[in-house]
């Protein structure tokens, strides 16, 4: 079992909202514990693409570029690992772009709340890895299977806030989550029948709205 961190962050304000707000770990406590994005949240990734753009895909990239740029994140991470948990390491290599899996005693620690520490130090090595580079490779660290359960958990929320919209026929507001975990329940639920899902808000506490079919 992955133990998340309870290290300090920083509490969304209050909205004012006629829709619950469900929480992640709230809804999987109780019941126990990609894919094409939805139209509507498509701005997420947009800001991405706009950022990258004329970038070729990492698939594109030279593999002699990779393993530099796969050195360049390792040796980074590296040193940040020794001030914040010197007795996890790293092994990487290059599956999806770089995948970097972290292993060690305290390798849960670097989890954070809801994945927030995992995330930084994901997009901070990423940055050092392609920093100002034409070829941008897509860079993913992970620890105890976190990825995986994460998603697991995200779309098993779904499909229970799917079935809550149905049975009382009004929308349901989730918390604010990233681009990346937004686009999991979004695409969870794109074949639904019965529901659709869109994304409003400002970063970082934009969120996805559940609401029935018309």
């Amino acid at each position: 079992v992955v133990q998340e961190s309870a290290s300090a962050s920083v509490a969304a304000p209050a909205e004012t909202s006629a829709e619950p707000v469900v929480t992640v770990e709230n809804a999987v406590t109780e019941a126990n514990e990609t894919t094409e994005e939805s139209a509507a949240d498509i701005a997420d990734s947009g800001k991405k693409a706009a950022s990258h753009a004329n970038k070729p895909s990492w698939e594109d990239v030279p593999e002699e570029i990779r393993l530099e740029k796969m050195a360049l994140a390792v040796s980074y991470l590296e040193q940040v690992l020794a001030q914040l948990a010197p007795d996890v390491t790293c092994e990487a290599k290059l599956e999806n772009g770089i995948s970097i899996l972290l292993d060690g005693e305290s390798a849960g620690s670097l989890i954070g709340r809801r994945g927030d520490t995992l995330d930084a130090l994901q997009y901070l090595t990423s940055m050092v890895a392609n920093r100002g580079d034409k070829e941008y490779v897509r860079l993913t660290i992970d620890t105890c299977g976190y990825r995986s359960k994460r998603r697991k958990a995200l779309q098993e929320l779904a499909q229970r806030i799917s079935k809550n919209v149905l049975r009382t026929g009004r929308s349901v507001a989730l918390e604010p989550m990233n681009p990346y975990e937004r686009r999991i329940i979004h695409s969870a639920l794109q074949g639904d029948r019965y529901v659709t899902t869109y994304s409003e808000g400002e970063e970082p506490y934009r969120k996805v709205i559940v609401i029935p079919k018309e």
